[in-house]
């Protein structure tokens, strides 16, 4: 007889938790889950699969959600839908690459970091500014001879006006320029021409750096003729 009671006692709990009842109280049907993966499901305020996450508090909404936050500082985009995208959102700082474009890593690292549509030696505030290097001007010794495009300007070294009158591309009376040690002209009158001339074998100059004439015992074919060492005329 109790046995009997408990099985009645347990089948009335599960019929409560089933919605079942008698014939005086409506049954309840038991909530219904449907994908949470849709633009309309992700925006309802319901948990429509039941997985206990709301809308975009659900992984599954991820693509229908916008990011709270300007993760994305330089694809063009306002990715938080705050007004103001890339650097002009105050969620881009100077740890996303954005800031005074007034400094060498953000003058060279190819970012318009101030959103001001001027990139690194292009920028006014990158050219002239007494902080920044990398940008400098293209008009000494030094710079008229690293191969490097100083000032940004699609020129270097004496290929670049602002170069004219420096030691390096000079070919007044002087065996010591890059134009000097490469033109088969004895400028000096030393006896000597180009890579030939001591002034220009010491003087580091580009036409020379890659000279038989310094390498005759290294195995290698420095100037790319074809012939190396002493089988070279050079």
């Amino acid at each position: 007889m109790n046995a009997r009671r408990s099985q009645l006692a347990v089948g009335l709990a599960l019929a409560a938790l089933w919605g079942c009842s008698d014939n005086s109280t409506p049954a309840k049907k038991m909530p219904t889950s449907t994908p949470e993966n849709s633009a309309s499901t992700c925006s309802d305020g319901i948990d429509n699969d039941l997985d206990l996450a709301v809308d975009c508090d659900d992984y599954e909404c991820a693509r229908f959600c916008s990011p709270t936050k300007e993760t994305l500082c330089f694809d063009g985009i306002d990715n938080d839908g705050d007004g103001n995208s890339d650097c002009n959102d105050v969620d881009c700082g100077e740890p996303q690459g954005c800031g005074p474009e007034k400094t060498d890593a953000f003058c060279a690292d190819g970012l318009d970091n101030d959103s001001d549509g001027f990139t690194d030696c292009l920028d006014p505030d990158c050219l002239d500014n007494p902080d920044v290097d990398y940008c400098g001007a293209e008009n000494t010794d030094d710079a008229c001879r690293d191969r490097i495009d100083n000032d940004q300007d699609e020129l270097f070294d004496c290929a670049d006006p602002d170069c004219i009158g420096t030691a390096p591309c000079s070919t007044t009376h002087t065996e010591a320029s890059d134009i000097a040690c490469a033109d088969g002209t004895d400028n000096d009158s030393d006896g000597r021409k180009d890579c030939r001339d001591e002034d220009c074998q010491n003087g580091g100059y580009a036409q020379c750096a890659t000279s038989e004439i310094t390498g005759c015992k290294d195995t290698v074919d420095n100037d790319g003729d074809g012939w190396f060492d002493c089988a070279d005329s050079d």
